[in-house]
């Protein structure tokens, strides 16, 4: 029986008082909390296995290990998560998903440049229309390698796909926020091309 059909059955039992269509729903709920006991089994198992057995485990399944592993301290487990799923993530959104926690973790370890490869490496794989490695990886070389040409490129290629994305797969302000970063790196790049003139003509 499916579980959409409870809602209904529960009604008609308060409404008629006759119980016989609700021993289906008992049946249904011993047969759900059956299952958690053996979903929960596996789940301690594959934590508590600390990846030794990782094949069993679909990619979102290995998403949200990784964040059991983060909230227990156990980042070097979390990341091994994570390549794995992005490995046998079979489509652009989880990957999406893996890759953007995957590159928070190396953020916040201040792993940059490691970051940095796997953002582009988000890219070789299909982004999916996903702008988020573009932006980052703008900010990754304004900020930290200094490079502003690769700056702008990043910008300007994450502006362009915004642009050709339909109206609905566009995040609210993303384009004005991506217009802005590549305003302020072109000014940016003519100011120090303008002081590098500048000191050579001295």
């Amino acid at each position: 029986m499916s579980g959409a059909l409870i809602p209904q059955l529960y009604l008609d039992y308060l409404r008629t008082q006759q119980a016989g269509a609700m021993r289906c729903v008992f049946y249904h709920n011993r047969e759900d909390i059956i299952s958690m006991v053996a979903l929960g089994n596996h789940l301690v198992r594959a934590y508590q296995s600390s990846l030794e057995q990782i094949d069993e485990l679909p990619a979102a399944d290995l998403l949200s290990l990784a964040t059991c592993y983060l909230r227990q301290g156990e980042a070097e487990l979390a990341e091994r998560a994570y390549r794995t799923a992005a490995e046998m993530a079979g489509d652009d959104r989880l990957r999406a998903d893996v890759f953007a926690q995957w590159a928070s973790l190396l953020k916040r370890q201040a792993r940059w440049a490691e970051a940095a490869d796997l953002w582009q490496r988000w890219l070789s794989s299909g982004a999916g229309g996903n702008v988020l490695p573009f932006i980052e990886l703008a900010k990754y070389h304004e900020w930290r390698t200094g490079d502003l040409e690769q700056a702008e490129m990043w910008a300007a290629w994450g502006l362009h796909t915004v642009e050709s994305a339909l109206a609905h797969q566009r995040l609210p302000g993303q384009m004005a926020d991506l217009r802005h970063r590549l305003a302020r790196l072109q000014r940016k790049r003519s100011g120090r091309q303008q002081k590098d003139e500048g000191a050579s003509g001295a």
